[in-house]
């Protein structure tokens, strides 16, 4: 009973790491 509590997370990397700016739609964040 812990996998079904990370799961969510790792997806949610998953997607940041795919679409970086997805979330904040044609908004480009550059980072230094």
């Amino acid at each position: 009973p812990g996998l079904a509590t990370v799961i969510p997370y790792v997806v949610l990397v998953l997607i940041l790491l795919v679409r970086p700016y997805g979330i904040f739609g044609e908004t480009r964040i550059e980072r230094v």
